[in-house]
């Protein structure tokens, strides 16, 4: 019940949340009590060929045409899927591609965990995707620590994608200068952007430096970006 009731508490401060660092840092925080070292956090816009991946480690693209197997086996219902090389030998049906990708996740401290769907495959907004969770675990440390857990797991994944989504930059997640900033957010951004510095930027718009350095300020925080360049990175979808 205490596990179940942090991870629930953690859902309701990342419902608060206004930026995608400090999302982020919560489901993080979360997940690790059940053993869950890591996550994969992956969506996918088919129709306009775009997908975003945000992890709790630095791992390599997917290479490929198989791509990433999550969202093909996945994401076709809400069901929990466990994952990892722990389990592998669980979908014989996987092709080779696959097999290889999860095994290979392994040696990212990945070996075991649960996979839990956020947006299904032909669902609104034309976009898939959800969550991998996973730790180095055995098969028998998953069953036992997170299999019990996996409901409000779901609750807490479910909230922090509809946290995430309004900071990508992918069209079933809207314009992100028209649902996350204001428009003199946006301006001052792209006026730095081409090079102006914040006294430019203030001259352009007819307002003062420090009205400039608050809508700056602002925009660093709804983007969960540290600086310019993190800025407009999250912007451009990267």
């Amino acid at each position: 019940m205490e596990q179940a009731a942090h991870i629930l508490g953690a859902a309701a401060a990342i419902h608060r949340a206004t930026g995608r660092a400090e999302v982020l840092d919560l489901f993080g925080r979360a997940i690790a009590r059940l053993g869950l070292e890591h996550y994969i956090y992956a969506l996918e816009d088919r129709t306009a060929g775009r997908s975003v991946r945000l992890s709790s480690l630095d791992l390599p693209p997917v290479a490929g045409e198989q791509g990433d197997p999550f969202f093909d086996y996945c994401c076709n219902d809400f069901r929990m899927t466990p994952t990892g090389a722990v389990f592998v030998e669980d979908y014989p049906y996987l092709p080779d591609a696959a097999r290889a990708f999860i095994e290979g996740m392994a040696r990212f401290g990945m070996s075991g965990g649960v996979a839990l769907a956020t947006r299904l495959r032909g669902g609104s907004g034309g976009l898939r995707g959800g969550f991998n969770l996973c730790g180095p675990l055995t098969r028998a440390e998953v069953e036992a620590r997170v299999f019990p857990h996996v409901e409000v797991l779901r609750t807490l994944c479910l909230v922090t994608d509809m946290a995430l989504v309004p900071h990508l930059a992918l069209s079933g997640g809207g314009d992100l200068r028209s649902t996350v900033l204001t428009r003199r957010e946006a301006e001052v951004l792209d006026l730095m952007r081409i090079g102006l510095t914040r006294q430019d930027c203030a001259a352009r718009l007819g307002v003062s430096h420090g009205t400039v350095s608050t809508h700056l300020k602002s925009a660093y925080s709804k983007l969960g970006a540290r600086n310019l360049q993190e800025a407009l990175s999250v912007l451009e979808g990267a």
